[in-house]
C-alpha cells in the first residue's frame, strides 16, 4: 500500500487519530494500552523515593523496566499465537510499539493542531478533500 517510509508516516499520521475515535482520551487510553509508560512513571517515583532514604543500585530499576518489558512482550506473544502468527514476532514488539506510539502521538498533534498532508495535498483536519470530478446526476 506504501512504498515508501514516508508515505506510510504519512498515512498512519493522516489515519490514527480518527481510527481511535477522534478524541484525546481515547488517545491516552491506546497510548498506556501499547506503550509501557504507565511502568515507567511508576519506576521514576520509586527511584526517586529510594534516592531520598539511601542510594540505590542502578540495576534496580533497570530489572524492575526489563520485567514490564518482558511482561508486555508475552502478553504480545500470547496474541501472535492466538493469532495464528509465528513466535518469532514476538522481536517486533519494541520496535513497533515505539513506532506506532510515535505515529499515535503525531497524528493527534495533526489532527487537533496542524494540517493533514496526504498525497501531496495538505488539508484542515476533518475537511473532505474536493472530488475531482462531479457525479453524474440520474435523470429523473
Amino acid at each position: 500500500m506504501y512504498r515508501s517510509f514516508s508515505a506510510l508516516w504519512q498515512g498512519w499520521t493522516k489515519n490514527l487519530y480518527p481510527l481511535m475515535g477522534g478524541t484525546t482520551r481515547q488517545v491516552l487510553t491506546e497510548l498506556v494500552e501499547v506503550f509501557p509508560a504507565v511502568e515507567i512513571i511508576l519506576l521514576s517515583l520509586l527511584w526517586a523515593l529510594l534516592q531520598r532514604t539511601y542510594t540505590p543500585h542502578l540495576w534496580i530499576p533497570a530489572v524492575l523496566l526489563l520485567l514490564a518489558l518482558s511482561r508486555r512482550c508475552v502478553r504480545f506473544g500470547e496474541q501472535l499465537y492466538r493469532n495464528l502468527y509465528p513466535l518469532s514476532y514476538i522481536k517486533y514488539y519494541v520496535p513497533g510499539m515505539c513506532l506506532y506510539s510515535a505515529a499515535l502521538i503525531a497524528s493527534w498533534w495533526k489532527n487537533t493542531r496542524g494540517w493533514v498532508q496526504w498525497k501531496g495535498r495538505t488539508y484542515q483536519p476533518g475537511a473532505q478533500p474536493i472530488a475531482q470530478k462531479p457525479l453524474p446526476q440520474r435523470p429523473q
